[in-house]
């Protein structure tokens, strides 16, 4: 089942966390 909202992409690429715990998209973006 694929969500169509845009979330499945950020499932598909890990999203990396920096020392504040924010999600960097590097992939994404």
């Amino acid at each position: 089942d694929s969500v169509d909202l845009g979330y499945n992409k950020i499932v598909v690429e890990t999203p990396q966390f920096d020392e504040n715990g924010n999600v960097m998209m590097k992939k994404i973006s």
